[in-house]
């Protein structure tokens, strides 16, 4: 398996999963009247202020429901655009898989803030498996910031290396970036963006899957596409290994790995996820005997 290093279209594993956090620190909740109150309001006004619309989104949020919440948060940065608030939005807008929402909160505090690192970071990202000559001049405006160069440096790298051409390569390879600097919401949007140019891509579709396993989300209708398409994939079969292993399923993992073995038997990736899933069922003296092997893969001629 290719690693990020040389800009691969896969990725192995993916380091730090942070979850949405709420769009506003919890307040405490407003009498049921209040509520009520502010409903009423918001029905009955012809125009809304910038601190109506966030209280109104506060209240669907207080009550459970941030769906609900999304279109006031949104009319709220449309009126008085910040930073902060078009960050948060967008993350949760990526959670959702709509990604033209993310795309147009982030303009938004862009055009607010035009300086904010971490804006042009994810506009960066956003728009590079897809608009990588638009994605460019944000991406090179953080390019040697400590917090965002994992990902930005080799983006920036392979944007020039492609000469802006985009292909379901270029954009599987955007998304194996993106995973192995832990962002991974953004990383499956590339590795999807792959897929809409060709929906045959059953790489990208396994890594669509597992990525989706790391946040916890399911992932079954992905894997199983991609199995179809290619059953004889070693790298389909890798991200199978490694959904499975997660779902605590380490029997039916070592048996895919098996089968991944068969059609790379000089990956040393599999024997090193072979020794790892015989660690976890706690068989040190079989996980010893794999890694050894994957070593004298990793250093062979």
């Amino acid at each position: 398996m290719l690693r990020p290093s040389c800009l691969p279209i896969f990725v192995l594993s993916i380091v730090g999963f942070v979850l949405w956090q709420p769009v506003i620190a919890q307040t405490s909740r407003a009498p049921q009247a209040d509520r009520y109150a502010l409903l009423y309001q918001s029905l009955s006004l012809d125009t809304r202020s910038p601190t109506h619309e966030r209280r109104l989104a506060d209240l669907w949020r207080d009550m459970g429901d941030l769906r609900a919440s999304l279109p006031a948060y949104t009319a709220a940065l449309t009126a008085a655009p910040e930073a902060a608030l078009a960050l948060q939005l967008a993350e949760f807008y990526l959670t959702l898989e709509d990604y033209s929402a993310a795309l147009h909160v982030l303009e938004l505090g862009h055009a607010a803030a035009p300086r904010s690192a971490s804006l042009n970071a994810m506009l960066g990202f956003l728009l590079a498996p897809s608009l990588p000559e638009r994605a460019l001049p944000h991406l090179r405006s953080v390019g040697f910031d400590d917090r965002y160069d994992s990902a930005t440096l080799p983006l920036i790298a392979l944007i020039r290396q492609e000469a802006g051409f985009v292909s379901p390569v270029y954009s599987a390879q955007v998304g194996a970036v993106l995973a192995s600097a832990g962002r991974l919401t953004l990383a499956e949007h590339a590795y999807r963006f792959a897929v809409a140019q060709e929906p045959t891509f059953a790489e990208a579709l396994a890594q669509i899957a597992y990525l989706r396993s790391q946040q916890g989300r399911d992932s079954a209708y992905w894997l199983e596409q991609a199995l179809a398409l290619a059953p004889t994939s070693s790298d389909v079969r890798l991200a199978q290994a490694l959904i499975l292993r997660q779902q605590g399923e380490l029997d039916a993992a070592l048996e895919a790995l098996a089968i991944a073995r068969l059609y790379a038997p000089a990956d040393p990736v599999l024997y090193r996820e072979t020794a790892r899933t015989y660690e976890q069922l706690g068989r040190d003296d079989l996980a010893a005997v794999w890694q050894a092997q994957a070593d004298a893969l990793t250093t062979a001629p």
